[in-house]
């Protein structure tokens, strides 16, 4: 069930370092459909009212996820043999106020000269002029093939007040793909726009890895019931089931065993936690990853014995503040598996351990 420094997580913790060093609050990649759209804006609509700003930020920030993201089902090109990284990715970012989307998605490379075109156009408008060029538009309801002559990008421009940024990275002899940062802020303020840069860099580090939904553990813990429910839609169908979703309502308390498995002092800061879901092939797995004190040192026995008929100490109840109806459910967990939980833990510094529980599903 548990290994112990050995195991070699490198990966997981630089995806780890980048959430935390670049304020990334959710990442998706996989295929965007109608259906993901629909559970990532639900999500999304939760989410964004979680923090601090503005409410009119907020509002302009959702308008134009959904708007991008709708813009990407029409417009996202479909080979008739799909590529193996051909998969679309989603990358939010938040501080201080500032809303900044990354979308990346698989265009054909005969429109990239027109597309760069279209965007530099719009960059080089004032507000007034885009507004002027949207009614024109619908006026004249000058439309393409798909729906739009390039309206969901004049919108986007419109509520997004900034200039949108771009990048194209060729993908084969026949597509590229196309990179759009999409920033929602306050003029006076200012953010460090490298939500492109971020992308590519997890792109490259889990592009063989299937399709992937990271998030932070207290995004999901905000969740309702119903909205993390919904992250199962982002699965495979043999993996929406009764056990997934109770796995899933147990999820937020994870971080909790690992806080109860040291002697984790109640004055220290409580570090960020992720979950990591990765759907290949056949398999779902479900990772946990967080940093905690080299100073607190992990009780493997106690972490063994909560998914086992072991005794649970007393203290665990007065740690985590689980009573005896959930400790029960926990115990349930490896029930709910297709093999044990298990993880690895490895100092990462002088100071701190990356802790990693692995949960698995066939």
């Amino acid at each position: 069930m548990t290994t112990n420094h050995k195991s070699n997580n490198d990966l997981f913790y630089q995806v780890y370092r980048l959430f935390t060093d670049h304020f990334i609050q959710l990442v998706y990649h996989g295929k965007f459909t109608s259906e993901k759209a629909d559970v990532l804006i639900n999500i999304f609509e939760h989410l964004l009212s979680q923090n601090e700003a503005r409410l009119k930020i907020q509002k302009r920030a959702f308008y134009i996820l959904v708007e991008a993201l709708q813009n990407v089902i029409r417009h996202q090109a479909k080979p008739e043999s799909p590529l193996i990284h051909s998969k679309g990715t989603l990358t939010f970012q938040y501080m201080d106020g500032q809303f900044l989307f990354t979308l990346k998605n698989l265009i054909e490379t005969s429109h990239i000269e027109a597309l760069r075109e279209k965007i530099d156009s719009l960059n080089r408008m004032s507000r007034e002029e885009l507004n002027k060029y949207y009614k024109k538009i619908l006026k004249n309801d000058v439309l393409s093939d798909k729906g739009g002559a390039g309206l969901g990008l004049i919108e986007i421009a419109r509520k997004s007040e900034n200039l949108l940024q771009y990048d194209f990275r060729e993908a084969d002899e026949t597509y590229s793909y196309f990179y759009l940062n999409m920033l929602v802020a306050d003029q006076q303020k200012s953010f460090l726009e490298n939500g492109i840069s971020i992308t590519k860099h997890l792109h490259r580090l889990l592009e063989n890895s299937g399709n992937w939904l990271i998030m932070r553990e207290e995004y999901y813990a905000h969740l309702s019931p119903k909205h993390q429910l919904a992250l199962h839609k982002l699965a495979d169908k043999k993996f929406q089931t009764g056990n997934f979703k109770t796995f899933l309502s147990l999820l937020s308390r994870v971080p909790e065993l690992c806080l109860a498995s040291t002697h984790f002092s109640s004055g220290q800061t409580k570090t960020t936690c992720l979950f990591f879901f990765v759907l290949e092939e056949s398999a779902l797995s479900v990772y946990t990853l967080s940093l905690l004190p080299v100073s607190s040192p992990f009780d493997l026995n106690f972490f063994s014995n909560l998914f086992t008929n072991k005794a649970v100490p007393e203290s665990f109840a007065e740690k985590t503040g689980h009573n005896e109806e959930e400790v029960k459910l926990l115990k349930e967990l490896p029930s709910m598996l297709s093999s044990p939980p298990r993880i690895t833990i490895r100092e990462v510094s002088q100071s701190e351990k990356f802790i990693l529980i692995k949960f698995s599903f066939a």
